[in-house]
């Protein structure tokens, strides 16, 4: 499939069991793509210098919040992809305990990095380090030329 030069596949486990916490991609403005089922980890392939979002379910009246991390496979990409912005909407702005959306926006360097990025993200309660998380998603970036998409 190829959304924005952007070319996406689970990495294996794939199952028919509905999933909890979809994660839904966009990407440079383009019309969004929600990846679901495997294990919870994609690779993706994106052109240097793509702004994209990522956005999962997420209800903070319950402690759990979605926090992301940047994994550079090497450490001479570690500034290669930065996160503009993170904010959660809830559907029921009025209505204390609504569920809404927790939106991250990222922004990737112009030129190829030397290796892949993957971004992690986890549901777990912020304020607890020994608390194992509810749920983690992973998406593996390979950055690569338009023509080599």
């Amino acid at each position: 499939m190829n959304i924005a030069a952007t070319h996406f596949r689970p990495i294996s486990g794939q199952t028919t069991q509905p999933d909890s916490y979809p994660v839904t991609l966009f990407v440079d403005g383009q019309k969004a793509t929600t990846l679901s089922g495997g294990n919870g980890s994609w690779i993706l392939t994106m052109k240097p210098g793509t702004t994209f979002g990522v956005q999962m379910y997420e209800n903070p009246s319950t402690g759990f919040v979605w926090q992301s991390e940047i994994r550079p496979a090497d450490p001479r990409d570690k500034d290669y992809v930065k996160l503009d912005d993170s904010y959660f909407r809830p559907y029921q702005p009025l209505q204390d305990g609504s569920g809404g959306v927790r939106r991250f926006d990222f922004t990737s360097g112009d030129e190829k990095p030397k290796n892949m990025i993957s971004l992690v993200f986890k549901l777990n309660m912020p304020w607890s380090e020994t608390t194992k998380p509810v749920a983690e998603r992973r998406l593996n970036i390979l950055f690569k030329s338009p023509k080599d998409v």
